[in-house]
């Protein structure tokens, strides 16, 4: 922080809006990676502050470098953050009111190292399991994240892999994982798909659950790629999340709708 540690000399601790960037790392498993930060013992972003002549994504890269010895191959602007929400008050005093660029990574290179004067653990997250003391001035972001990220994706239960309760009364021997259990009004419904069959992209109005009882076809959320499905699999939706499913041969599939639906069990 070579331009900031200047610029205290002159004005001290008090308030200042700061220019910065960070970065949202992004691995195979979809979880993202955060920093132990030494200075509060909370979790954050790898990111820092801009130097004189250094374009946002300069920024970006060099933290990330600097933090976490990783190299962005590539970054996707994710959003900007300013305004209270972002002001900070750092343990030795300093005020600042961050102003931010978040980028997502998930084209990077390198080993994980973190850096010993900043940085006490780096560490993958799911978006479901983040760690509860999470650094002030990143929390609306990763909320933001966090939101969008669920909002996305796809919940796809397969049940040829489902490992459910095994049930042993009346002499039985056979395993089974609710699907719904809700005093709520509910619809259930068979939905046929012909040939080149297709439900168009629209934004579902209530949670809701597609089983695949026969044929194979495929679903997509957002601007997520497609995914295949098969008999057997079940697809999951919240209310608003939009989607789309399409057959090349035909499919049947068994459509449950109600607000009653646990997203949660299937996160």
């Amino acid at each position: 922080m070579g331009y900031i540690k200047e610029l205290r000399k002159l004005i001290g601790s008090r308030p200042i809006i700061m220019a910065g960037a960070n970065v949202i790392v992004v691995n195979e498993e979809d979880q993202l990676l955060l920093q132990l930060r030494i200075d509060n013992n909370c979790w954050g972003l790898p990111g820092g502050s801009m130097e004189l002549g250094e374009s946002l994504e300069d920024v970006a890269k060099r933290e990330l470098y600097e933090e976490t010895n990783l190299t962005a191959n590539e970054l996707s602007l994710f959003n900007v953050y300013s305004g209270e929400e972002l002001y900070y008050r750092y343990p030795h005093g300093d005020e600042v009111y961050n102003v931010v660029t978040t980028f997502i990574c998930k084209s990077y290179s390198g080993e994980l190292i973190a850096d010993k004067n900043e940085v006490s653990s780096l560490r993958f997250f799911s978006t479901d399991e983040l760690p509860s003391n999470i650094s002030p001035p990143d929390l609306p972001i990763l909320t933001d994240y966090t939101q969008n990220h669920r909002g996305r994706r796809l919940r796809i239960l397969r049940l040829n892999e489902v490992i459910g309760k095994n049930i042993t009364q009346y002499g039985s021997n056979f395993n089974m994982r609710k699907l719904l259990m809700t005093n709520q009004p509910s619809h259930v419904g068979i939905m046929g798909l012909g040939e080149n069959g297709l439900v168009g992209y629209h934004e579902a109005t209530i949670p809701q659950m597609l089983v695949i009882i026969e044929g194979e076809g495929w679903v997509r959320t957002g601007d997520e790629p497609k995914v295949k499905v098969t008999s057997g699999d079940v697809v999951i939706w919240g209310k608003g999340e939009g989607h789309e499913t399409s057959t090349d041969e035909g499919m049947k599939a068994i459509v449950i709708e109600s607000e009653g639906l646990d997203l949660n069990q299937f996160s």
